[in-house]
């Protein structure tokens, strides 16, 4: 009898699983009232499975069977639980981390650089498998090449996280651009009243106009009436900084700083020059090269 004849005649027999069997744990059977590792069935099973064979020899297979399969069942959930650990600290761990940030960017997280450089090559690859993460002219020529033109395609994959410190003035310019995404933010509509408002403020904030915000934020905590929260809200200058958590590409980026690298906001030049620090920056601004 083949192994194959033999699974199928066991299956046949067997046809259930046990909770508490090994035996029927590795062959997925659903009972344990016939399974042939039974004790109580050894003869009777092992001579219909495998046809007679003197009950001496029934025992001593069957200890010795059970033997091997329970070694083999603990063996294969050792396997897997360390597989589980390795498959989450994979997962878990960003490709790149620990970048510096500046007065306005800190928190930044940059994922797929490697794998969006071996698949800027894919239109010349006739076996992907060969493509490789080796910055190549090639590869510079792509990301470096003009705007607009769509040969920097591959910038898209490289992602980056960051917490982004703004005043509202560069909040409202930042909307323009359609792949810097929001992922959470501070938010004036449900915690101005509880802000240090001078703290918040960019130091071009006329000190005159801080005091009337914090007039204002007196007056609604004394007297909390929708009147009051909107006098409070629609008196926040546009030099109130805040933070928000941001996830953009190297390709957005590239846009950025192209058109605001020498922007008269201090932030778009402070942004601009954490962008220069990023790993293969020169993908973004043009400048240098490895």
């Amino acid at each position: 009898m083949t192994i194959e004849e033999k699974s199928r005649k066991i299956e046949a027999y067997c046809g259930a699983f046990s909770k508490t069997c090994n035996h029927c744990k590795l062959f997925n059977y659903t009972k344990h009232e016939n399974c042939y590792s039974d004790g109580a069935n050894i003869e009777r099973n092992y001579a219909i499975l495998f046809g007679t064979v003197e009950p001496k020899k029934l025992v001593d297979m069957s200890k010795a069977h059970a033997q091997i399969m329970d070694s083999f069942v603990t063996a294969f959930e050792t396997v897997l639980d360390q597989i589980e650990e390795q498959c989450a600290v994979e997962v878990d761990e960003p490709v790149q981390t620990e970048y510096k940030g500046n007065e306005v960017v800190s928190n930044v997280d940059v994922y797929g650089l490697e794998k969006s450089i071996i698949r800027s090559k894919y239109p010349k690859a006739v076996d992907i498998s060969k493509c490789t993460a080796d910055i190549t002219k090639g590869v510079e020529a792509l990301a470096t090449c003009q705007t607009g033109t769509g040969h920097d395609q591959f910038l898209t994959g490289i992602i980056v996280q960051f917490d982004l410190t703004f005043t509202i003035k560069a909040w409202t310019e930042s909307e323009r651009y359609h792949w810097l995404d929001f992922v959470s933010s501070q938010s004036t509509m449900h915690k101005i009243a509880q802000f240090d408002i001078a703290k918040q403020c960019h130091e071009y904030v006329d000190p005159g106009i801080i005091s009337i915000v914090k007039a204002y934020v007196d007056a609604y905590n004394a007297d909390p009436t929708a009147e009051n929260y909107l006098r409070l809200l629609y008196n926040v200058p546009v030099g109130f900084k805040l933070t928000a958590g941001m996830t953009t590409n190297y390709r957005q980026l590239k846009t950025i700083y192209q058109q605001r690298k020498a922007h008269r906001l201090p932030e778009w030049k402070q942004f601009c020059s954490w962008i220069e620090t990023l790993p293969c920056s020169y993908f973004i601004t043009g400048k240098g090269g490895e």
